[in-house]
């Protein structure tokens, strides 16, 4: 009978909680599917970054100058574009820029003693040029043909520029007029200051040459055949001595 009762217990028991197990699942029911986790949402934030200071009246000006500097400059590349230099006016430009040459009497002295000038001393810098003489003398004999007859002369000519050469051969001829018409002087190097420069010609004006540690005014207007490198006109005016004063001023060198 206890046996019956206790089983009968069970079976209450079992009744009771299915029936709350059944209450539950109608009042809350779960979902079969799998808990989805939360989306996580990140953000890439770019690292920090001070803000620019703001800048002063004066450095804003000093900016908008520059600007206005780039601005002409463009404008001028742009003009330049637009309206080339002419031939005639670039040529005049490159004749009025500034040259300067010292011409030395080195050449073989066995075959003779006639001056071959050296493209380094071709003219680079010209500053302005004494007054020109008025008055010059044409040469009745042109000397530089036997010095430039000689090979090596020829072969250190044939070298050089065409304006340089024009200078080396006009620079051997006045030398040798120097020293054909001024027996006691000694002509060993000539300085060029001013003056018009071509292929064929070169009209020095302002210049000086040096001897015995003296230096001379000097004007020469100078013409040759480029075909056969020869002088075919000679004029020239062999001025007073130049004042150690003034050597520094008209850039001579001392030694």
């Amino acid at each position: 009978m206890v046996e019956k009762d206790a089983i009968l217990g069970c079976l209450v028991s079992v009744g009771l909680h299915a029936a709350v197990l059944a209450l539950l699942l109608i009042t809350f029911p779960v979902s079969m599917h799998s808990i989805q986790p939360e989306d996580i949402k990140v953000e890439l934030v770019p690292p920090f970054q001070a803000r620019p200071e703001q800048k002063t009246d004066g450095a804003a000006q000093v900016e908008a100058k520059q600007k206005a500097f780039e601005t002409a400059a463009d404008a001028e590349k742009e003009n330049a574009k637009i309206n080339p230099v002419k031939p005639s006016e670039q040529e005049d430009s490159d004749i009025s820029e500034p040259a300067e040459s010292a011409i030395g009497s080195h050449q073989d002295e066995a075959v003779t003693r006639e001056p071959v000038l050296s493209a380094k001393n071709s003219p680079t810098s010209l500053v302005h040029p004494v007054k020109a003489e008025t008055k010059m003398v044409k040469a009745e004999k042109i000397y530089s043909k036997d010095a430039l007859s000689n090979p090596n002369v020829k072969q250190a000519l044939g070298k050089l520029s065409p304006t340089d050469r024009v200078i080396q051969i006009c620079g051997i001829e006045a030398l040798e007029q120097i020293r054909h018409k001024r027996p006691d002087i000694t002509p060993d190097m000539m300085a060029r200051k001013g003056g018009n420069l071509t292929e064929s010609s070169l009209k020095m004006f302002g210049g000086a040459f040096r001897s015995h540690a003296n230096w001379y005014n000097l004007d020469f207007d100078c013409k040759i055949n480029p075909q056969d490198l020869t002088v075919s006109s000679f004029q020239y005016a062999i001025g007073d001595l130049i004042p150690k004063k003034d050597w520094s001023r008209r850039e001579l060198p001392i030694d």
